[in-house]
């Protein structure tokens, strides 16, 4: 093939003749060192770009942590308050109960003065027979044995002096 018909051939991908590889322009030194020195200064600006947008992520984190820092306490105060709020709430319920059981025991009390003041042996007498006749009526096992003890047949209620078991 001529010179002609070679350069009238096209690549398989049509990107127009095939060049041998003599057919590149030599490279003149002071081209390639301005490329070096415009690919050093990109790579400066680039590098010093860089640690600034480091320095400013930095900064930016540095705020972010202190802002969650500032919401994390707030949290954190809320629940304690919460917490104070139980457990004045549980105090108050149990002051309340404190005093409706001392209401109750002052009451049962001014009950067991009155009836220590009426109680005669002749009441005791009356509520025994009472008692008597609820279980012989009840239905149930109607067997008792009674032994009368006391005058007028009222079983005695002593209290001892000493408590049982000791001599």
């Amino acid at each position: 093939m001529d010179a002609e018909a070679s350069g009238a051939l096209v690549s398989a991908y049509g990107q127009g003749p095939r060049r041998g590889s003599g057919d590149l322009p030599p490279l003149n030194p002071l081209k390639a060192i301005a490329w070096m020195a415009v690919a050093l200064v990109v790579f400066a600006f680039l590098s010093v770009g860089g640690v600034a947008g480091c320095k400013s992520f930095n900064r930016y984190q540095k705020r972010a942590d202190a802002n969650n820092n500032v919401s994390v306490t707030n949290i954190n105060i809320r629940k304690a308050q919460q917490s104070a709020r139980i457990v004045h709430a549980q105090n108050a319920a149990i002051q309340a109960r404190a005093e409706q059981r001392a209401i109750e025991a002052h009451g049962i009390r001014k009950a067991q003065d009155i009836i220590s003041q009426t109680l005669s042996p002749l009441y005791i007498q009356h509520e025994a027979i009472q008692a008597q006749k609820a279980v012989a009526t009840s239905g149930k096992n109607n067997t008792i044995i009674y032994v009368p003890a006391g005058t007028n047949g009222t079983p005695i209620i002593t209290q001892p002096s000493k408590p049982m078991g000791t001599p």
